[in-house]
């Protein structure tokens, strides 16, 4: 708790130098995997997605990760990426956790 509320007091001080405006946006339930590196197949495995399979794997496969991540979130990619900054790459060593002993964020 005590780096996010470091992180928050970091970031809010320097919104006021470099920007006009700051928005956080964290999001529960979503996999870091597809987030940055596209579908992933283990996913599409699963019996729900038997039958899209094809179709699914040809929407959204790419030769590497960073054209497969696009095409699963193209918003996020081409639009807030460029505009801001993303966090939680653990490829990259960018971690953000969850602390509390429910393994959830809440406000």
């Amino acid at each position: 708790m005590k780096k996010i509320t470091l992180l928050m007091t970091l970031l809010i001080s320097l919104q006021s130098i470099a920007a006009e405006n700051l928005v956080i946006v964290s999001i529960d339930g979503l996999r870091w995997q597809e987030v940055f590196r596209g579908y992933q197949d283990d996913v599409l495995n699963l019996p729900a997605f038997a039958k899209q399979k094809a179709a699914l794997k040809q929407q959204f496969d790419g030769k590497n990760s960073k054209l497969k991540r696009a095409k699963l979130m193209p918003f996020l990619w081409n639009d807030v990426v460029n505009k801001g900054l993303l966090i939680g790459n653990r490829d990259l060593n960018s971690r953000m956790n969850v602390t509390n002993n429910m393994w959830f964020s809440y406000p």
